[in-house]
């Protein structure tokens, strides 16, 4: 998605810094498969590997991972965001799904497909709350909720069964994807169920606003059996309305627990216009 840089910086407040694609590429072509050895067996340790995904797409994600990491660590970076569609997806042959799954529990803010508002959004609910951020396309809409889904990622540490306590019992699974046009792993788990909130900031012509507000998650089955999903239950036809009338983008965020009450202050400080839904 395009957006202003400047007008972000004025009045929401991050500093955007661009890579090239080929620099992510560049940096994950120079871990060796031996180089890679550790962290594939760390990752293995979390998640379960689905008997399709082959050892090249496993190196791979781990390349991806390691590539981005190492760009956080010396750009001091707080989030990132990759353009997978196409430069990923399709001209490379590997997805960076896993990689910002697997980057997002480990603290930085991670999203693809270029959506800088969307990754902004995601900051500021992880600032208030402390926690790893989803986020995920609005698939279908009925008369009291909706159907939230990304097309590949989500932190682990949000899938429903998951333990803290125990991280090393695998509850999310990585799948390569099923349908031609996109090449690489994907990571696939039902979110859990809780109280959350959602949130989207959008640019205006010079100014910004936040579409928001709070609702009930609740289980959701896998997108064509193996995309990861939550369900969002709005609770009334009037705020389903609201929402499909305000509905800017398809990409929205979600932090768990109600954060509303903070949320409406910042915007307020920021001078930033609020719709809540």
């Amino acid at each position: 998605g395009t957006f202003d840089h400047l007008l972000l910086r004025d009045i929401v407040g991050p500093e955007v810094l661009h890579f090239d694609t080929y620099q992510l590429v560049e940096r994950a072509k120079r871990y060796s498969d031996a180089e890679c050895a550790g962290d594939l067996a760390k990752l293995r340790e979390v998640v379960k590997v689905n008997a399709r995904a082959t050892p090249t797409q496993l190196l791979e994600t781990v390349k991806l991972h390691k590539a981005l990491k190492s760009m956080v660590d010396e750009y001091s970076l707080d989030a990132v965001n990759v353009k997978c569609q196409y430069e990923l997806s399709k001209m490379y042959g590997h997805t960076p799904c896993v990689a910002l799954s697997w980057l997002s529990d480990a603290g930085t803010v991670s999203t693809c497909e270029g959506d800088i508002p969307l990754s902004a959004t995601m900051l500021i609910l992880n600032l208030l709350t402390g926690q790893p951020i989803y986020y995920g396309d609005v698939i279908d809409v009925d008369s009291d909720g909706l159907l939230l889904s990304s097309c590949g990622f989500m932190p682990f540490s949000l899938s429903e069964g998951y333990d803290p306590e125990d991280p090393c019992d695998p509850i999310v699974e990585i799948h390569p994807f099923k349908h031609k046009g996109f090449n690489g792993l994907l990571t696939s788990a039902t979110l859990k169920p809780g109280r959350l909130t959602f949130a989207r900031l959008v640019e205006g012509r010079g100014n910004y606003e936040m579409i928001l507000g709070v609702a009930d998650g609740v289980t959701a089955p896998l997108r064509q059996g193996i995309f990861p999903a939550v369900g969002i239950k709005l609770g009334s036809g009037d705020r389903m309305d609201a929402f499909i009338r305000n509905l800017v983008s398809q990409h929205y965020a979600v932090a768990y627990g109600d954060i509303l009450h903070e949320l409406k202050l910042l915007v307020k400080m920021l001078g930033i216009e609020a719709t809540v839904i």
